[in-house]
């Protein structure tokens, strides 16, 4: 059994929130940019799978910091379909860890919202 949810939904946890619900599930809920440069702009794109069998609407995005922008919203998943959302990051002037949220709301009932996470290392040398 946990072998299908695993091959299914790419992980335990996921076959686990399908059962709680969740119908919507991104390739890679946490994304890591690696090292990076700052005041650079960076596009990550993230595979975002229906599971269900009606579509589903992402209709707005609320993220941590006004670096990340999500231009391709509102959107809507066929059922059983996928969609790639590209995440733009802008860097800050600074060196540091970038840990920033995004949080994409939908028209589901039992789970309204799907958090993805932007990972990161300001290297500080300018280009």
């Amino acid at each position: 059994m946990l072998g299908y949810g695993w091959l299914r939904f790419g992980s335990v946890g996921n076959a686990i929130a399908f059962t709680n619900g969740q119908r919507l599930f991104a390739d890679s809920a946490t994304k890591s940019l690696g090292e990076v440069l700052p005041n650079q702009s960076y596009l990550l794109p993230y595979t975002l799978k229906n599971h269900s069998n009606s579509p589903i609407s992402i209709i707005g995005a609320k993220t941590s910091c006004s670096c990340i922008a999500t231009n391709d919203l509102p959107a809507t998943i066929p059922a059983h379909g996928e969609r790639v959302l590209v995440v733009k990051v802008q860097t800050a002037a600074r060196s540091g860890r970038l840990a920033e949220k995004i949080v994409l709301y939908t028209d589901q009932d039992h789970s309204s919202e799907l958090v993805l996470d932007v990972n990161g290392n300001l290297s500080g040398i300018e280009p």
